[in-house]
């Protein structure tokens, strides 16, 4: 799915550059390089990290780790050691609820407050220091903590938790979703995804869509994964899926092949971009497909900086927009804008403020493209909804990724949430746990919010290419908006299960932590030495039965997969001699070491890839920041040793988009928040004494405190 969506970006790149030069491009999308574009923080290393940014059970794996002893914690012994406002607790109906408010000052104290538990812990020395100084000047009597910032650990945590367990018995999951709902707290209750397909939002918003098919008649399906707001009405009767080779006559005329077979050249004319000469010659930005963009990123935590971010590395320009004091802990705001800012700019500025919108109206004038994560409410309060903006700027693509959002209102649209609530609402948490009762998300940090970012780019892109077709067709018609959420990623990345209809089989499909794979040509194997995960069609597994380690037993090659069978690859294999074939390759791949077989069976056409650890990965394609990454095998990853963080940082580089003629640059790194404010002010035509009243009125900032990362 990663490398489907960022192809889909590039190919929409792409299509922009082509009106604006009349040439199209070859594209490469590299899986791995795709995968670990979109789980960033997975393989991100800060050498010299503060303790204070590791959880209770981040530190219990490092002290394990130390002694030699095994990192096998289970499943309850892990939710013991969890931030008590990042955890799940069990409803009075028996059913998981998942708390996802850590980080947000906001969040936390009308959870607290709402619950009667605010006076008593503050009357208990409940610590609440400001998250943005040194640990070191917080006080001994903290233990390391601020309530205000991610991870609360010790006896604080410990204490919080069995105070919101117990009176999370006192509720049912379903009073509980209405009471954060009302209260503007992050919470869910999970759900399976048979729960979530019948789920009232879910079809009242066009999350998901009733087709016609015709092959099982009426059928649940997603809806789309982004979409252009003003033409939501072609996204509630969507057409079913076409057949394979249903266009296949259409093929020629497509490649411009001509009536005797030979294929032409079909070259698209170049638009009316105002930087391309009246002889036709390419711009000298012709190399960055949007250069010459401005983008204003308003947006926090990953996915709206995700979208906005992405796009740096084909030549937009990102100025990064924040309020002068932080609304977010560190952790949210500074460690993840390690990676989602890179290539921008920022300023700090309070919209808010009558004298904050007017600076921000003067940026508009010069915008192409305005990202924010939130609700509709937000956005005509700030005066940043599209109606509002067609007296600044009627060109301007205003891209909004909410929490729950689709394409039509629906009973949750407007309520907050994160990453990890998607996951409980769509149903991928219980997927990922095995069941409700040991639902848990994704060990990936950031899985949908990344993903959902790089829908974000995907949806801006759209709104890019609609206006140059509304502009060309009708004139200008005021701003486009385009959204994207994080429950329609939610979907995406459960793409082949997501589907109901008369006759579905069970929802069994393979879950949990334990679950190996798919079937026996598809899943992990232990070797004489370490894992591997063997990918192989059934039409290759003579050749790999050939192999002499598997001669002991007369195990029969597998069956067609009958030609009816619906979304083949769903459920654990059907076909007869399944589990007797994996035993076989059990018994045959425990002969020899990883290595040997990867040599061995990539030249048959079989898929088989070593199991390696982050660091192990990362360590083998680290370069320096210096060093020509463009040039080597995808993915790489860049050892930042001048970071402006003071850290050194080994962090992924963006080398999953990769094409023949376009330039894509590797963006500089993050500055510090608030770095850029003064000279951006100065641009907009701001004298020195204006641009200090600003600041002394708090209307403007140049930082949220002395140290980029608080140690």
């Amino acid at each position: 799915m990663e490398a489907a969506v960022l192809g889909t970006l590039a190919v929409l790149v792409a299509l922009y550059h082509r009106r604006r030069t009349g040439c199209g491009d070859v594209i490469e999308v590299p899986l791995l390089a795709a995968l670990q574009e979109c789980t960033p923080f997975n393989t991100m290393r800060i050498h010299g990290m503060p303790g204070r940014y590791l959880s209770d059970a981040e530190h219990e794996l490092a002290r394990r780790r130390a002694a030699g002893e095994p990192c096998d914690l289970s499943f309850h012994e892990v939710d013991e050691l969890r931030d008590p406002f990042y955890a799940r607790y069990t409803c009075g109906d028996g059913r998981p609820f998942f708390v996802c408010c850590v980080g947000h000052k906001g969040h936390i104290e009308r959870l607290l407050q709402g619950l009667g538990l605010w006076d008593g812990l503050v009357a208990e020395g409940l610590p609440r220091a400001d998250p943005f100084t040194s640990t070191a000047e917080w006080g001994s009597e903290a233990e390391g903590n601020t309530v205000y910032a991610y991870p609360l650990k010790g006896r604080w945590a410990r204490r919080i938790r069995a105070l919101l367990r117990e009176r999370f018995t006192t509720r049912s999951s379903t009073e509980w979703e209405r009471w954060f709902s009302e209260r503007r707290i992050p919470g869910v209750a999970d759900r399976s995804l048979e729960e979530w397909l019948a789920c009232d939002h879910a079809l009242e918003s066009g999350l998901v869509v009733e087709v016609d098919d015709p092959i099982h008649g009426r059928m649940l399906q997603p809806g789309p994964y982004f979409w252009v707001r003003d033409g939501r009405d072609s996204y509630r009767h969507l057409p079913p899926a076409r057949s394979l080779g249903a266009d296949q006559e259409l093929v020629p005329a497509c490649i411009g092949q001509a009536p005797d077979g030979a294929v032409t050249a079909r070259v698209a004319p170049a638009g009316d971009d105002p930087s391309l000469s009246d002889s036709g010659d390419l711009p000298a930005s012709a190399g960055l497909p949007l250069a010459g963009l401005r983008i204003l990123d308003l947006s926090n935590v990953i996915a709206g900086p995700t979208a906005a971010g992405v796009l740096t590395r084909f030549g937009a320009e990102c100025i990064k927009i924040d309020r002068p004091f932080p609304e977010l802990d560190p952790g949210l705001s500074v460690m993840y804008s390690l990676h989602c800012s890179r290539g921008k700019r920022s300023m700090l500025l309070d919209v808010a403020e009558p004298e904050g919108r007017q600076v921000f109206r003067g940026l508009v004038k010069t915008a192409d493209i305005i990202v924010y994560n939130g609700v509709d409410r937000q956005l005509r309060k700030l005066g940043i909804d599209a109606e509002s903006l067609k007296a600044e700027n009627q060109r301007v693509v205003i891209c909004r990724v909410s929490a729950f959002g689709g394409p039509y209102p629906g009973p949750r649209s407007d309520e907050p949430g994160y990453d990890e609530c998607a996951q409980s609402l769509s149903g991928l948490s219980v997927r990922n746990g095995g069941s409700l009762d040991t639902a848990e998300e994704t060990a990936s940090v950031g899985c949908i919010d990344n993903l959902c970012g790089f829908l974000g780019s995907c949806a801006v892109m759209l709104g890019l290419l609609e206006r140059e077709g509304v502009e060309r067709e009708w004139g200008s018609d005021g701003p486009i908006q385009v959204e994207t959420s994080l429950i329609a990623t939610a979907q995406a990345l459960q793409l082949p299960y997501l589907f109901q209809y008369g006759e579905r089989p069970p929802f069994d499909e393979p879950a949990g932590p334990a679950v190996l794979g798919e079937h026996a040509l598809n899943r992990l194997y232990a070797t004489a030495d370490g894992w591997l995960f063997l990918a192989a069609t059934a039409r290759r597994c003579d050749a790999l039965l050939a192999q002499p380690e598997f001669a002991d037993s007369a195990t029969p090659s597998p069956g067609p997969v009958p030609a009816d069978s619906p979304c083949t690859g769903h459920r654990v294999d059907p076909r007869s001699g399944d589990e007797a074939l994996a035993a076989r390759l059990e018994a045959g791949l425990r002969r020899r070491s990883t290595d040997e077989w990867v040599r061995r069976l990539t030249p048959l056409g079989v898929g088989v890839a070593a199991v390696s650890s982050y660091d192990d990965l990362v360590d083998s394609r680290l370069a320096a920041e210096d060093s020509g990454v463009r040039s080597a095998p995808a993915p790489v990853w860049i050892r930042h040793e001048r970071h402006p963080s003071g850290y050194v940082i080994d962090e992924v580089a963006q080398s999953g988009i990769r094409m023949r003629d376009a330039q894509v640059v590797e963006p500089s790194d993050p500055p510090k928040f608030g770095e850029d404010t003064r000279e951006i002010l100065a641009e907009l035509g701001l004298s020195g004494e204006r641009i200090e009243a600003l600041l002394q009125a708090g209307i403007a900032g140049e930082t949220w405190g002395r140290q980029y990362l608080p140690d």
